[in-house]
């Protein structure tokens, strides 16, 4: 009896460390998240990025440029890179939770070229989610518009809806 009392506790341990049955389920769903989150990453940079999710030894991400990895370690991206990186992954990950709802924050860090992939991209998954809300801060009293948006002016606990303010952003082709 002691004996199977010793191999139960033994598989329960060998289950339960790094590389137990929690890394090996986290790692069935890696798959789905990566091929999610390229998807969406290749929308925001016209095919251009891609992501590695990497489970062997520690987790980590890998941008991928072109097809090829890139030198640069995923902390070492621009501020408007790595905002690029976040929003496609919390879109991956909201789509999987099938909440139909997507938070993004900090567009404002986008210059006008990030600004139109990011406004493409949300034209492109706003049908996947009955709302979407983008917060920003306002630069110099301009406020960029994504087309059919409401925006509102928050302040002191307070939102007002902001009419005639709004500066188009206009939509063709994105240079690479």
């Amino acid at each position: 009896v002691a004996q199977s009392d010793s191999k139960r506790c033994e598989v329960l341990v060998k289950a339960c460390e790094p590389a137990g049955a929690r890394s090996e389920l986290l790692k069935s769903k890696l798959g789905v998240v990566e091929e999610r989150l390229n998807k969406r990453l290749a929308w925001l940079t016209n095919g251009e990025w891609g992501v590695w999710l990497l489970t062997e030894g520690r987790y980590e991400m890998r941008v991928v440029r072109n097809g090829r990895e890139t030198p640069r370690e995923t902390a070492t991206l621009s501020t408007a890179e790595g905002r690029l990186l976040q929003i496609a992954l919390q879109d991956a990950l909201a789509q999987m939770s099938g909440l139909r709802l997507l938070i993004v924050d900090g567009a404002e860090v986008f210059g006008d070229e990030f600004f139109r992939r990011f406004c493409l991209f949300i034209e492109k998954v706003r049908q996947d989610y009955d709302t979407v809300l983008i917060a920003m801060t306002i630069h110099g009293g301009v406020i960029r518009e994504i087309p059919g948006a409401r925006q509102y002016l928050v302040e002191g606990g307070k939102a007002t809806e902001l009419a005639n303010v709004h500066r188009p952003i206009t939509f063709g082709p994105v240079s690479k």
